[in-house]
């Protein structure tokens, strides 16, 4: 027997440290609270008006047997007015309304978020590996969603707000407060950091479906490569822009943002975008894309660009992601393109269109809105698993779209001379899959890393072996691949590749994103 429960406790762990069980904020059934516990003659009142709005069925009557109990229980009786506090946030009304009970009448103020449902934080349980941070106090955590929101995850944006309802005389009146706004952060009040986070990954548990499709076909990705914002946009508040690698989604920075967003100094200070894109696309088309996407969605939620938010980007990337985030603060001059070919561009014998296409891949500059680069465990030289037997069956069987392989083969039908020997010699073209791109041998990396970074960055490193740091790995990378010599801060921590939820990587990002906040803002 305990040998089947030892088997049982180690695949468990296996399937929470591979992912495989999803994350999700489901519903539970709630056991009401019996109404008579509370007897002395001074609160029977107030629980019998809450035990009223329990048995009506109409919604503003309910509504209004929960004003009546709330403006007859004393403050101290915190049990039974949150009780009633969420009942009534439950059917709060969306505009100003008048609602008569038991002979009294009140006029109740709009719903401060009109057409977001309201459901209150005890009716749910996050299921899968996530931790739940949440803490007691005043108030009703509630759940509001799902937000119409420009660029949101699949099944909407999903917030955590605190409920107070406050009865004066024969006014109502419903506040949701953000726990991380930093005008109540810190004071003793009920907030869940956690549930909107599960709801909201949970109802987009489709993307982790299309990872092994994302490789191998990632031309069958209808949605493409797009940013999406996992927070309502706010123009005072920093980006935190993270970028996912191969045989990944954005999913995978569940457990980071909410480890992290659980800091109130960085929840009141950040928001948090994810780009989601197919990764069996080649490395610089794919950083092309992130830099046009990113284009895009900053333009649509700040169309000038004068915006604190604007200014202010922080870029974290996993893996081959921090090779994507890597191309917005270098700058290639023409040691991509000189690396790829024997001509210049205006030179190259293709139609306008194929010559945009390469030149947007093989050009860039630092972004200006960029002010720092996280790197997560990436192979800036390359993984020799890449380069492996392995490595090279997975790379053929990448079916890359023409519209992303389609200007190179051209060329290499036609005009063949005119890529570089290096280019030609290799088993697969540069711009024809995403797994040779990560061999060491790859002429992309090498052309990568002679572009000079030229913003603030930092490196996070996972060593999964006891040994020396210089002949070690996290069992993707080894430590010389992803060291740089010219990072502002290197930290190592103890874990494989798929270490970004460690608790010391999480203090490493921590302690990267908070540092700024207390330095003077340029």
């Amino acid at each position: 027997m305990w040998r089947l429960l030892m088997v049982i406790v180690i695949v468990g762990g296996l399937l929470v440290s591979c992912r495989i069980l999803p994350v999700s904020a489901v519903p539970v059934a709630k056991v009401p609270r019996a109404a008579g516990v509370m007897v002395p003659a001074a609160e029977r009142e107030g629980v019998g008006y809450v035990a009223a709005a329990r048995r009506a069925d109409d919604p503003m009557e309910r509504l209004g047997w929960c004003l009546r109990a709330m403006d007859a229980l004393p403050p101290e009786e915190r049990r039974w007015r949150e009780e009633a506090t969420e009942m009534a946030a439950a059917v709060w009304p969306a505009r100003r309304v008048e609602v008569a009970t038991g002979g009294r009448r009140w006029e109740v103020s709009a719903s401060p978020m009109p057409g977001v449902v309201l459901s209150a934080a005890s009716a749910w349980r996050v299921s899968g590996p996530m931790r739940h941070y949440r803490t007691r106090g005043a108030g009703v955590p509630m759940l509001c969603g799902p937000m119409a929101e420009r660029d949101a995850m699949p099944g909407g944006l999903w917030v955590n707000r605190t409920a107070f309802v406050s009865v004066h005389g024969g006014a109502a009146r419903l506040e949701l407060v953000d726990p991380a706004d930093p005008k109540v952060a810190g004071n003793l009040m009920a907030a869940d950091y956690t549930l909107g986070w599960a709801r909201m990954f949970g109802l987009a548990g489709g993307m982790d479906r299309r990872k092994l499709p994302d490789v191998f076909r990632p031309g069958g990705n209808e949605a493409g490569p797009k940013i999406y914002r996992l927070a309502p946009w706010d123009p005072d508040k920093r980006i935190l822009l993270m970028v996912h690698g191969i045989f990944d989604t954005p999913q995978m920075w569940r457990g980071v943002v909410n480890g992290l967003f659980r800091d109130p100094e960085i929840a009141a200070n950040y928001q948090p975008w994810v780009f989601a894109w197919p990764t069996g696309l080649p490395l610089l088309p794919a950083a092309a894309a992130l830099r046009r996407e990113f284009d895009a969605a900053l333009a649509a939620a700040d169309p000038g660009g004068r915006t604190f938010a604007a200014r202010h980007v922080t870029v974290a990337g996993h893996s081959m992601g921090g090779l994507l985030a890597r191309t917005m603060s270098s700058d290639s001059g023409e040691a991509v393109w000189r690396a790829m070919f024997t001509l210049p561009p205006e030179d190259l014998p293709v139609d306008a269109d194929d010559r945009e296409v390469l030149r947007e891949a093989c050009f860039f500059r630092p972004d200006a809105r960029v002010e720092r680069v996280v790197f997560l465990c990436v192979p800036h030289r390359g993984s020799g698993i890449a380069s492996s037997v392995i490595g090279s069956t997975l790379a053929k069987l990448q079916d890359i779209p023409m519209s992303v392989a389609g200007p190179l083969l051209r060329l290499l039908t036609l005009n063949p001379e005119v890529i570089q020997p290096e280019v030609l010699g290799g088993a697969f073209l540069p711009l024809h899959a995403s797994i040779p791109d990560l061999s060491p041998h790859s002429p992309v990396l090498r052309a990568l890393q002679a572009c000079p970074l030229t913003k603030e960055h930092h490196s996070i490193i996972a060593l999964r072996f006891p040994w020396p740091a210089r002949w070690n790995s996290d069992g993707a990378v080894s430590w010389r691949s992803a060291h740089l010599a010219s990072a502002d801060s290197e930290t190592l921590v103890r874990g494989g590749h798929q270490s970004y939820t460690d608790r010391r990587c999480l203090e490493a990002m921590r302690r990267i994103l908070t540092e700024p906040l207390h330095q003077p803002v340029p």
